[in-house]
């Protein structure tokens, strides 16, 4: 039958019999494979929401632990603990809650800065040598004199010390011959001399 002979009529009466020749599985088929692809879709975008979730929640537990840990070095406290059997002090980490009963019940003591005090005077001198108060240590460095128990500081820096300075406020450097920390009177007439350890007397008037 040629193409030119077939009226609009004519091919209307085939249609039918021309969908009836097709298969009946080719559609179920493509509606198949469609269902397919978008289950393996949403299976995929599933896991992948999943992940995320999963990696959430790690990065929050490990914040947490993190976060728990700082405050875990927060909330400990160096203290000096006396041992009894060498009666000297070591340092132990306790709570801020357990600090109070260390300090009370055991003889502890607080953690710090100690120095060598090498005459007993209570004052120390040089670098810090240990954390805790143990023998021979002071918790300061001021000592002008560690070599004098009875010395400490010297505050006109002439080199006499101030408990033997009898002219703490006078720098009687190179004019102190007796070593009393004055400006020498060496003629005795009641004005001092600034007789220079080497020079002649020279009397102030």
């Amino acid at each position: 039958m040629h193409l030119k002979n077939l009226t609009v009529g004519s091919i209307l009466l085939m249609l039918p019999v021309a969908l009836a020749g097709m298969p009946a599985d080719a559609s179920k088929s493509e509606k198949s494979k469609h269902s397919e692809q978008q289950g393996k879709s949403d299976k995929s975008k599933k896991s992948q929401k999943s992940d995320k979730s999963k990696k959430s929640d790690k990065s929050k537990k490990s914040n947490k632990s993190k976060k728990s840990k700082k405050s875990a070095k927060k909330d400990k406290v160096d203290v000096c603990h006396l041992d009894d059997d060498t009666n000297l002090f070591h340092v132990i980490n306790v709570s801020e809650k357990a600090v109070a009963k260390h300090l009370e019940n055991h003889g502890d003591a607080l953690a710090g800065s100690f120095f060598a005090d090498t005459d007993g005077d209570g004052f120390g001198a040089g670098v810090q040598i240990d954390d805790c108060p143990n023998p021979g240590t002071a918790d300061n460095a001021d000592d002008g004199f560690p070599d004098d128990p009875a010395e400490n500081s010297d505050t006109d820096g002439d080199g006499v010390g101030d408990n033997a300075d009898q002219c703490v406020t006078e720098d009687a450097t190179g004019y102190d011959n007796d070593g009393n920390g004055c400006i020498d009177d060496t003629d005795g007439d009641g004005a001092v001399s600034y007789t220079h350890l080497t020079l002649p007397t020279s009397d102030l008037v």
